[in-house]
């Protein structure tokens, strides 16, 4: 019995400490309908106009239309827009190529790199998990199952 009051005093303080976070995750609706008009105009748009071109857009003078930026979608694909070799941060891509399991803490786990850092060490990750893969099938060592045994 003592056991039982015990778990029951323990879990009631537990959930009476978070009882008083309820306004953390209180919303306005109005508030909430004004930030999401921008988008339903937009779907209308869509909707009714299927064959807009970026053009199209740049010659349309709506207020919420120039907050976009229409610059990244000029490029050939879309990966393009994201990363490429001039972003490339070539110490975070070393940490991970040459010794991943220490840049895991120094790079991918860090507050203070950027994401441009952090893609480079999983592109050298990436990397050299491929090279070794493909140099341990070119060079099976004996005692391993690709090993034929000459």
């Amino acid at each position: 019995m003592k056991k039982l009051f015990v778990i029951l005093l323990f879990f009631s303080t537990c959930l009476s400490s978070y009882a008083g976070n309820a306004d953390k995750f209180s919303y306005n609706a109005d508030e909430l309908q004004n930030e999401f008009s921008d988008l339903q105009s937009l779907e209308s748009m869509f909707i009714g106009n299927q064959n807009l071109t970026i053009a199209d857009f740049e010659q349309m003078d709506i207020d919420w239309l120039n907050r976009i930026d229409l610059e990244n979608m000029k490029c050939a694909s879309p990966v393009q827009a994201m990363f490429g070799v001039d972003d490339m941060e070539w110490g975070a891509f070393a940490w991970g190529f040459c010794c991943s399991p220490i840049g895991f803490f120094l790079v991918a786990i860090s507050d203070e790199k950027s994401n441009n850092e952090k893609l480079s060490y999983w592109i050298g990750v990436v990397i050299s998990s491929l090279l070794g893969s493909i140099a341990a099938i070119a060079n099976p060592t004996p005692g391993t199952s690709l090993y034929t045994g000459y």
